[in-house]
């Protein structure tokens, strides 16, 4: 399987709120980061860190991701898209631009990088 198949699989997954499937083709040493001001905002190392990421980023959104478009870049594949969906906490709705960055070794996703439009999402939490 391509880099990208894994990838476009892991926002099926996530689209099913299937977090075992996503967390399956982690590497035991992943690292994702998102920027630190958001409540699931830091770096989170290892599959525990990547489940502790995953829910608490569902505990304050609905979210949906669009790929808008997804390409190889050496051991990276970049996903350029929006997110959107809704806030828990006040119901309020949004739509927003992001790019994430996946860095995969031997199939296993090792890194991802989540850059979004923050101050669009720290608007709508509140």
């Amino acid at each position: 399987m391509s880099d990208i198949q894994t990838i476009s699989r892991v926002y099926e997954a996530f689209a099913n709120r299937d977090l075992t499937a996503v967390l399956a083709v982690m590497d035991p040493a992943v690292t994702f980061t998102q920027e630190a001001p958001l409540p699931w905002g830091g770096v989170h190392h290892g599959v525990e860190g990547v489940q502790t990421f995953l829910t608490t980023l569902l505990s304050h959104l609905d979210p949906q991701v669009t790929v808008e478009a997804l390409y190889s870049s050496g051991e990276h594949v970049v996903q350029i898209g929006r997110t959107s969906g809704r806030v828990l906490g006040n119901g309020k709705w949004f739509d927003l631009p992001e790019v994430h960055i996946w860095r995969l070794v031997d199939g296993r996703i090792v890194s991802y990088q989540a850059h979004t439009d923050v101050p669009g999402l720290l608007e709508v939490l509140g």
